[in-house]
């Protein structure tokens, strides 16, 4: 330092003293009452604290209600226990003191709770799931595994941290994203596991999923549960895990038994696994205390009309996930509401259970108790849920308060009754239930005010109802406008006539033109036939669009002054129609599969956001009739153009367990049906069955024409399934 620097730096010295340190601390200790700035936090106390145990410092932290549910993929959840292990720093998380102003946000009200977690769920979460011990207390748990044996990694990781799932119990790739494993390497995993060739591994037959803990994570050579690891003694740790190791090798793990072998090999790397281990035992992760002041609101947000009625918990809550992972606006509306009204929570998220997320269900809630005679109720947004909650007048809030605490259980069973018949016959399986209230809530909002003002409904209806629901969800296209003109017509309908007056809203022309149109959308399966109709003779030149066309035009030729009004009505209802049922509305499939799905995959919540995500759903759409027979051709094929536009169709598909879904390889379809009732799971018919099983039906007339009417018939028996069974012929359909 330079002479004038330092005499500088004397200076103020010597003319400030101790007084500048001292003012900081004044100002500390009169501003933040004293209290702690922030913690180092063992890892495993964070871990601890699921289990309602307080660290020495004697803090017990707990999630909010207002906070929500967890929303970590595998990838961040492998990744930062890669950043553990190898000592890169995972970032703070932020606690607040419970204080009486907020205490009712704790979700277990164990008297021992001390904080608040407002930011670092998901990391607290997933450094709990490292720590917590195998094999879980709850069978569907997610697990996270190390491989002992990780070299020549892809990516950027040092260790290959592995999470298995419910979906995904065999774990994902090694990729730094984490992705979906193929079917292949499942399959002739699970061939070794079963000691069988992996042509003799059949999961169709396999009426249950394996579970996380039945199996281990594929995409990995010497994997070992974290826990084991994390939890053994470090004084003799090889030895202590070893003998962790032996007792499951004795009961039949045999990831276990192939650990075991591979620790006294020379290839481990011994010192480099217990130092990252050791590491991990000993880091603290900061935990920043929030000052009890920031609970108050500032006098700019008592003046603020914006901010109107908000709570310091949720603002904060609010700006510190904006820089996280980012909520969507139903779980800031959740968030929200359990920061006003958390004698809520619990209730709404009962009720939620195996139908949707809580966040869509108290939405679906408020906009059905406010809603009147006038129309049904929009979405609601975080500034219009603020003004109902800041407003002087308690009506609103109370209403809402009692419908969900009190009434919303049996509103949700009514509608459940309804639509899942007991899942029996006509029944809709969960997945559906589920897509309804997720893709179409304007319908799931019109069920819930049909099952709050009319519950006792006579079981004859339930069909009606349930045929209608999926008759706007599927088929019509302004869902909002549609349920908003009907929702006005029953708003006052008494029970005996409510059906009757439902039923009408989609027929009667006479006095509102929107819904003028409803049901020509939706046509007869006999005169879907006569619209996908070819002959063996013109196959080569059949495509859907100008085939369907010259069809429709033709059962209608002698209309000729119309001609106009009927080219217009295929455009508009007809086209669009042949689209939904070709292949773009999957769901169609997926109801004439029900009964395969309700007993192949019982367990299956599609409530659960990651549950919904295609990726970690249990079956996969398989291809009939393989793709190695029509794609990926090189030379001239007399028939492959038709054979293309029948391949993807529903026709030619059918759900499936994704790990059973050998689709990218060319095995015969009779091959692969290897029993009688796989035939009828797949909901093929036996006189249709032919038509799926030629290879060589790209260069054969005969054997097209069958693929070709073989899917033209599942078409349109998938179709009658929901046709039929609904009685939609009942309502006035023109012929």
């Amino acid at each position: 330092m330079k002479n004038e620097e330092k005499q500088s730096a004397q200076s103020i010295q010597e003319i400030y003293g101790n007084r500048a340190e001292n003012s900081v601390k004044y100002l500390c200790q009169k501003y933040m009452n004293a209290q702690e700035q922030f913690f180092l936090i063992p890892l495993n106390q964070i871990a601890n604290w699921e289990a309602g145990t307080p660290g020495e410092n004697g803090i017990l932290a707990e999630v909010p209600i207002l906070q929500r549910g967890l929303v970590w993929d595998q990838s961040q959840i492998e990744l930062l226990w890669d950043s553990i292990l190898r000592g890169i720093p995972i970032g703070s998380i932020v606690l607040c003191r419970i204080t009486k102003s907020i205490e009712d946000q704790s979700r277990r009200r164990v008297k021992d709770t001390t904080h608040f977690i407002i930011d670092g769920q998901q990391r607290c979460n997933s450094i709990t799931l490292g720590f917590s011990a195998f094999p879980p207390k709850e069978e569907n748990s997610s697990i996270i595994w190390l491989d002992l044996n990780a070299k020549n990694l892809p990516g950027t990781r040092e260790f290959l941290v592995r999470l298995t799932t419910l979906a995904h119990p065999w774990g994902f790739s090694k990729a730094d994203d984490a992705g979906r494993l193929a079917a292949k390497t499942i399959r002739e995993k699970l061939s070794v596991l079963n000691d069988k060739k992996e042509n003799e591994i059949d999961f169709a037959a396999k009426r249950e999923r394996y579970k996380p803990s039945e199996i281990y994570p594929f995409d990995a050579d010497c994997p070992v549960p974290l826990s084991i690891l994390l939890n053994a003694d470090q004084e003799n740790f090889w030895e202590n895990v070893k003998a962790e190791l032996r007792r499951f090798a004795t009961t039949g793990f045999q990831w276990a038994k192939s650990a075991l072998q591979f620790i006294d090999s020379e290839n481990v790397e011994k010192e480099k696994i217990q130092r990252a281990i050791q590491h991990a035992i000993c880091t603290e992760i900061i935990a920043l205390n929030m000052p009890d002041f920031l609970m108050k609101p500032t006098s700019q947000e008592k003046m603020n009309e914006n901010n109107v009625g908000i709570t310091n918990i949720e603002h904060l809550f609010q700006r510190l996930n904006r820089q996280g992972t980012k909520l969507d606006g139903e779980e800031l509306v959740y968030s929200m509401m359990k920061s006003h009204f958390p004698e809520i929570a619990s209730k709404i998220d009962e009720v939620a259970e195996k139908r949707m997320p809580s966040s869509k269900l108290v939405q679906l809630s408020i906009r059905l108790v406010l809603s009147d005679d006038k129309g049904l109720k929009g979405p609601f947004n975080v500034s219009q849920i603020r003004k109902i909650v800041s407003a002087q007048d308690e009506n609103e809030k109370k209403k809402i308060i009692d419908f969900i605490n009190n009434e919303l259980e049996l509103v949700a069973s009514t509608v459940d009754r309804w639509l899942t018949n007991g899942d029996k016959t006509w029944g809709i399986p969960a997945v559906l239930k589920t897509g309804i209230a997720l893709s179409s809530p304007d319908v799931y909002c019109l069920l819930l005010h049909l099952a709050w003002k009319h519950p006792n409904l006579e079981e004859e209806s339930y069909k009606r109802i349930t045929g209608i629901a999926l008759f706007i969800h599927w088929f019509v296209d302004d869902k909002g406008r549609a349920i908003s003109t009907i929702y006005k017509r029953i708003y006052n309908a008494n029970s005996q006539d409510v059906l009757l007056v439902l039923t009408k809203s989609l027929s009667d022309e006479a006095d509102n033109s929107y819904i003028k149109g409803f049901l020509q959308r939706i046509q007869k399966p006999e005169l879907i036939g006569k619209i996908i109709d070819f002959k063996e003779v013109n196959l080569k030149s059949w495509r859907w669009d100008s085939a369907c066309k010259e069809n429709y035009l033709s059962i209608f030729a002698e209309e000729k002054s119309k001609e106009e009004e009927i080219n217009q009505e295929f455009e508009n209802f007809i086209m669009p129609l042949l689209t939904k049922l070709k292949g773009n509305n999957r769901d169609l499939l997926l109801y004439a599969q029900r009964n395969y799905l309700r007993e192949r995959f019982p367990d299956y919540d599609p409530a659960r956001k990651d549950l919904w995500k295609n990726i970690n759903r249990p079956w996969d759409f398989d291809h009939i009739l393989p793709a190695a027979y029509i794609y990926n051709k090189k030379v001239f094929h007399s028939h492959i153009d038709v054979c293309k536009e029948f391949y993807g169709t529903n026709g030619n598909m059918r759900a499936w367990p994704y790990e059973d879904n050998r689709s990218d390889q060319a095995v015969n379809t009779s091959d692969k049906m290897k029993m009688e009732r796989y035939w009828t799971d797949s909901f093929i018919n036996p006189d249709e069955r032919e038509g799926f099983s030629d290879q060589d039906v790209i260069d054969d007339a005969a054997k097209a024409y069958k693929f070709a009417i073989s899917c033209k018939s599942r078409i349109i028996r998938i179709y009658e399934e929901w046709y039929y069974n609904f009685s939609i012929n009942e309502l006035q359909i023109r012929d």
